[in-house]
């Protein structure tokens, strides 16, 4: 019999290799999914996979003016920043104890 208090080593091991089995769940999860942010009301918008891998821009063209590159730049940093907001908030949802 064990004092209160004290964990099964056993069941302390069996609870170690289920947090790492979530771990490498989560992490090919967010290897494979694709999230994105956008910018200027959806005239710039960038994918990127979960683990900050960029995918693809995509740019209205309605936006290229030769004579707005510093905004056509920032439309894409807003996106950017936008798409690794939405990347946090997917691995807080998904690493949440239920």
């Amino acid at each position: 019999m064990r004092p209160q208090g004290q964990s099964n080593p056993r069941q302390l091991m069996e609870q170690a290799i289920a947090l790492r089995d979530n771990l490498l769940t989560l992490q090919h999860d967010l290897n494979e999914v694709e999230l994105t942010g956008s910018a200027g009301n959806g005239q710039v918008v960038v994918t990127m996979r979960g683990n900050g891998e960029p995918v693809r821009v995509h740019i209205d063209p309605a936006v290229a003016d030769p004579h707005a590159v510093a905004t056509l730049e920032q439309l894409v940093l807003g996106a950017i920043r936008e798409a690794q907001q939405a990347i946090q908030t997917y691995g807080r949802a998904k690493t949440r104890i239920v």
